[in-house]
């Protein structure tokens, strides 16, 4: 008797690799579930680019279970998103070292609590577009999001569409917010990679071989098969909507390094050799390295010797007796209150909700610090108990 394909799989028959397993899985050779597990590869071209996730995780939400709907920060039980974005300019590399928990309103779609995940990630700062395409990975990491979550491949473990399908065994996985995984990482697969809405100008993050990532446009001719496009000189992806990818097409197209469910990237333009995923608990920063968005002090001019005049004779006047000023006290300043220190919260609203975060949330997004120093910190009460985020 021949063995029924499991349906899940059908969309693999394009693969060779997948082809020449269903041919042994016929002829008997090899058993179902050594052609399941085969029929999992990690690559549809041959190439196996995954990075590794660490190992190191840190505090876990509590009590959090399918269908309940959590409020940040106010839900997040003092385990609040941080994530510092790094330019190396000797190094030549862009570091993220972030803690994995995002930034926003979630849901969640499964039992998997989200922890404390010691990621740091580097990637190149100055990307090239090589000569040829090198393949995303089909599950796992393939991209940062700028609040320091990882964007995953499109597929599930059961190699289900994680952006599209209704059912998968970890969850609906597509909604923009993201999910966790079975070790409690919470990630994206969803092209809005972590925000509710977003336009093509819209920077998002950043693929592993370094180049941005930006919103998607509303026509996608002038994107290459990787995503990609030059705008003004420079090459950067753009995510898709999931009308502007056709999924019935399967995922591997062919043995080719460019994928078909291309939402985030259909692959890497540039060089990732010199990319890695690791835990930053063991990390050195390298000393070239200055976090993005600090402001950078003006230069100083060197001092420039004011002009020496031609010495004039001073007439030498008569003595004039020097009238005797009645003293007057110094002006004593209003006492302004040294900073010392952030008080411990601060209240806003958020959506007509009171939220209550700590002074340091002001800063821990590098990304968004301008931003939200300009919002809050405008608030005589928040300037003051907030002295130093606010400085």
């Amino acid at each position: 008797m021949i063995p029924l394909l499991h349906p899940k799989l059908a969309m693999k028959i394009a693969n060779p690799t997948i082809t020449s397993a269903l041919v042994a899985l016929i002829l008997g050779s090899v058993d179902k579930n050594s052609f399941v597990a085969y029929a999992q590869t990690p690559s549809c071209s041959g190439q196996n680019n995954n990075f590794n996730s660490p190992a190191s995780s840190g505090t876990c939400m509590t009590g959090w279970s399918n269908g309940q709907t959590k409020s940040y920060p106010g839900d997040f039980q003092g385990i609040l998103n941080e994530v510092t974005i790094y330019s190396c300019p000797t190094s030549g590399k862009r570091v993220m070292i972030s803690n994995g928990i995002p930034d926003h309103d979630i849901i969640m779609t499964n039992n998997h609590e989200p922890c404390v995940i010691n990621r740091v990630v580097e990637m190149p700062l100055n990307p090239v577009v090589s000569s040829t395409k090198t393949e995303v990975p089909i599950r796992g990491m393939i991209a940062m999001s700028l609040n320091g979550v990882p964007a995953y491949g499109p597929q599930e473990s059961e190699s289900t569409n994680a952006v599209e399908d209704a059912q998968g065994g970890e969850g609906f996985a597509g909604f923009w917010y993201g999910h966790a995984s079975q070790s409690n990482s919470w990630h994206v697969h969803s092209p809005n990679m972590g925000e509710e809405s977003i336009t093509s100008t819209d920077l998002l993050g950043y693929a592993m071989d370094g180049f941005p990532i930006y919103g998607a446009l509303s026509e996608t001719s002038g994107l290459d098969s990787c995503n990609g496009r030059y705008n003004n000189g420079s090459y950067q992806y753009h995510v898709r909507t999931l009308a502007q990818v056709d999924q019935s097409l399967g995922y591997c197209n062919g043995s080719s390094a460019e994928t078909n469910w291309n939402y985030v990237l259909g692959c890497y333009s540039g060089s990732i050799s010199g990319s890695s995923s690791a835990n930053s608990e063991s990390y050195t920063l390298p000393s070239d390295c200055v976090a993005e968005n600090t402001p950078v002090a003006a230069p100083v001019a060197a001092p420039v010797a004011a002009p020496v005049a031609t010495p004039v004779a001073t007439p030498v006047a008569a003595p004039v007796a020097t009238p005797i000023v009645a003293p007057v006290a110094s002006p004593v300043a209003a006492p302004t209150g040294p900073c010392t220190g952030d008080s411990s919260t601060f209240t806003f609203s958020l959506n007509n909700v009171a939220k209550t975060v700590k002074c340091s949330w002001l800063t821990q997004n590098s990304s968004k610090t301008d931003a939200r120093k300009s919002t809050y910190c405008a608030k005589s009460d928040v300037k003051a108990g907030c002295c130093a985020s606010c400085a």
